[in-house]
C-alpha cells in the first residue's frame, strides 16, 4: 500500500498527512486552527497543500518497471 501522502505545516514544519489532496487541506486547516489559532482561508490553504505535492511529485523518483531484457 503506498505511504500516505504528507506535507508540511508552514508555522511549525510538522508532517500533516491524509488520504489525498482535499484531506490534507482539512487536516492542515484544523492543525492550523487548533495548534497555532490561525484561522488561514481555505483557498490559501489549497494553494498551499497543491504548491507542496507538486515539488513533491517533482522530486520523488518513479520507480522502474523492472529490468530490461
Amino acid at each position: 500500500m503506498p505511504e500516505q501522502p504528507a506535507v508540511k505545516c508552514p508555522s511549525c514544519q510538522s508532517d500533516i498527512r491524509a488520504a489525498d489532496e482535499s484531506g490534507l487541506v482539512s487536516v492542515l486547516q484544523e492543525h492550523l486552527y487548533e495548534e497555532h489559532v490561525l484561522e488561514m482561508p481555505g483557498e490559501r490553504v489549497r494553494e498551499n497543500v497543491s504548491a507542496q505535492l507538486q515539488i513533491l511529485m517533482a522530486t520523488t523518483p518513479v520507480p522502474s518497471a523492472g529490468p530490461k531484457s
